[in-house]
């Protein structure tokens, strides 16, 4: 048989909830930080590695591999 068990949410969420509509929010969505910092990390990969082909284009054209 399934036992159901239902979890009160605390009081002081529930104050929170009145005052900050936001924090409704992440206590209903709890992997939304995670997401957040994921999608950051990711920014900073892509502008890292774009940046580093970008620097060693101009390197190999200032050492004369790229004739124009």
């Amino acid at each position: 048989m399934v036992e159901l068990r239902v979890e009160r949410i605390p009081e002081d969420y529930i104050i929170a909830e009145k005052r900050n509509p936001i924090a409704r929010e992440y206590w209903r969505k709890p992997w939304m930080p995670l997401v957040l910092v994921c999608v950051v990390c990711m920014g900073v990969i892509v502008i890292g590695v774009v940046a580093s082909i970008i620097i060693a284009s101009n390197r190999l054209s200032d050492a004369g591999y790229y004739r124009d």
